[in-house]
């Protein structure tokens, strides 16, 4: 599992982020076990299910609106950006706008 750095500390990063692919989508009850990470607009289709969960986070791509994700902010145990190329600077600009709002 890769590491990550919290509170001063390296710990294990264990969260599984999951992406959905032509060949393999995303389905609500074929989701593991343990603290995943969901895509947005998965989230958005499934919210009053994975909400009660508990160990859910979601995913926002560079070019998705974070303002709809507001009512279940303060229910989610994380929320990311996704940076498809070190250089691309929207996922940026969508971290100050979940900070600002």
């Amino acid at each position: 599992m890769a590491e990550i750095i919290r509170n001063d500390s390296v710990v294990v990063d264990d969260w599984q982020v999951l992406r959905p692919s032509a060949e393999a989508p995303l389905a609500l009850d074929a989701l593991p076990d343990g603290r995943i990470v969901v895509p947005f607009a998965f989230w958005l289709e499934h919210a009053a299910e994975l909400a009660g969960r508990g160990d859910v986070g979601v995913w926002l791509a560079g070019n998705e609106e974070p303002a709809p994700l507001a009512p279940w902010l303060p229910d989610l145990k994380l929320v990311a950006v996704d940076f498809p190329k070190f250089t691309d600077g929207r996922g940026y600009s969508i971290a100050f706008l979940l900070r600002s709002r």
